[in-house]
């Protein structure tokens, strides 16, 4: 089959407002022409947040809306997904002690996007361990999570379905599959898609796989397996590690500006920094990179982005396998083709390397992505260099848009 291969130009908008502070592993999701994007940690003095920021996708302008109710404790590497008027927050870790993780709860928040209103519910039925970097899908009525970490070296390997209408967690025995942090996960058609992601001490996961959600008996105890796919790696494919400069003068300058204030104060005083973004940038030009290529044409990654364009899914940036280090943060851009809804589970999923366009953002992960009509809004992450300890930052907003009309 011959498949056309889509063009994108990275283009990078002029944001006014009250722009959030530098952070990663945030969630955002798209709602009524606005990215809203909640917690994550704060990559100055690496707490956990709470706020909630709304970028109008029209006017590029930041606000702050003024939330109530029962607001979730601060919390990184959790999900949030859009169901009906509301966004749904799961999981996530408050604190990352040594080398294991400081979990916040397993109740599900609920943000009312027309009050700015937060609830919370306790669903009946076998909850789900605490985690972080698990992912998220909305399937119908339903909520699907899988997989995610309980430290920094073991991962889960199960799949819990909460019914939102029942407000009940339904019992799922999940067969055969390994475990798995942060996975991208897609619903297709009636198919549920799981690609890539870290399993932790057994490496980085090389494939793709599916679960048939049709015709789903959520009456009684589900026993589901994931399926292997038909996956055609990339040909020739390799990616670039960029090594970032030493920017700890300009951090520690930036931190001691912070501790100035009180969390809260910050938070309603920062506005960012142009000359200091384009600095970061400037530097990211110029800097040496290694070229890493393990000859099998697998993008791996965690902890990246992604978004829908027709029949591909687009892969952004995250971790990777560097040379002699087991992870590094990248900037390159994949993409996987998917065969029809029909063939979901029989097709062939291509990967490929789409033309772009434009100047590439600086390398990250822990970023967080929304789609808008023919547009990847990327927004927040950290560029953590492996091999040294430096790490990068910055707070604009990217935009990669489709060259193409897709339908």
């Amino acid at each position: 089959m011959n498949i056309t291969t889509p063009q994108f130009i990275w283009k990078k908008p002029k944001i006014t407002g009250r722009i959030p502070r530098p952070r990663h592993g945030h969630s955002a999701i798209c709602y009524n022409n606005s990215m809203i994007i909640f917690g994550g940690t704060n990559i100055i003095t690496d707490k956990s947040l709470k706020d909630v920021h709304v970028l109008d996708l029209t006017t590029w302008k930041w606000t702050k809306p003024k939330v109530t109710g029962q607001v979730p404790s601060p919390r990184s590497y959790h999900t949030a997904v859009l169901y009906q008027d509301k966004m749904l927050v799961w999981g996530g870790y408050k604190e990352l002690i040594s080398s294991s993780f400081k979990f916040n709860d397993v109740y599900l928040h609920i943000l009312d996007l027309k009050t700015w209103r937060w609830s919370k519910m306790t669903p009946m039925g076998t909850l789900p361990e605490a985690r972080s970097h698990h992912s998220a899908v909305i399937f119908q009525d339903k909520l699907i999570i899988h997989g995610g970490a309980y430290d920094i070296y073991a991962s889960f390997n199960d799949l819990y379905i909460l019914d939102l209408r029942k407000k009940r967690w339904l019992p799922v025995e999940l067969e055969l599959c390994h475990p798995v942090a942060l996975p991208g996960l897609k619903v297709h058609g009636n198919t549920l898609i799981r690609f890539f992601g870290d399993g932790a001490y057994q490496g980085f996961c090389s494939d793709v796989l599916t679960l048939d959600l049709t015709n789903l008996d959520f009456t009684k105890p589900l026993k589901l397996s994931f399926q292997p796919a038909n996956f055609q790696a990339i040909e020739n494919y390799s990616y670039k590690v960029p090594i970032p400069p030493d920017a700890s003068g300009d951090e520690e300058e930036m931190e001691d500006d912070y501790f100035d204030d009180d969390e809260e104060d910050i938070e309603d005083d920062y506005l960012g920094d142009d000359e200091e973004d384009e600095d970061i940038e400037d530097d990211y030009l110029d800097d040496d990179e290694e070229i890493v290529d393990f000859g099998d044409g697998i993008p791996y990654r965690t902890i990246h982005s992604y978004g829908e364009f027709g029949n591909n899914l687009v892969l952004y940036a995250g971790v990777a396998p560097g040379n002699g280090v087991s992870h590094a943060t990248i900037n390159d851009l994949v993409m996987l083709h998917l065969p029809s809804h029909d063939e979901a589970n029989t097709g062939t999923y291509t990967g490929l390397i789409p033309q772009v366009e434009g100047q590439f953002p600086p390398p990250r992960f822990g970023h967080s992505t929304i789609q808008f009509h023919q547009q990847m809004i990327i927004f927040g992450g950290i560029w953590l260099d492996t091999y040294c300890g430096n790490h990068q930052h910055d707070n604009d907003v990217y935009i990669l848009e489709s060259l193409e009309k897709v339908l």
